[in-house]
């Protein structure tokens, strides 16, 4: 895996690229956080409300 962070004007763009993925990689299921699919959403979306606001999402249990 590969971060990429880009300047853009007064933004930052973060770019993520996966490289040589295998099937089980890709979790065909929207009631979990396995798979790279359902997994980095989860996390991106926490880390650009805590970058945001300095608060992070209420915890989920799933």
């Amino acid at each position: 895996m590969t971060f990429e962070l880009k300047q853009m004007d007064s933004a930052v763009k973060l770019t993520l690229k996966h490289e040589k993925l295998v099937s089980v990689d890709i979790v065909d299921r929207d009631d979990t956080f396995e798979g790279l699919n359902n997994g980095w959403p989860a996390i991106l979306s926490n880390l650009k409300s805590l970058l945001e606001t300095g608060k992070t999402l209420a915890p989920i249990s799933l």
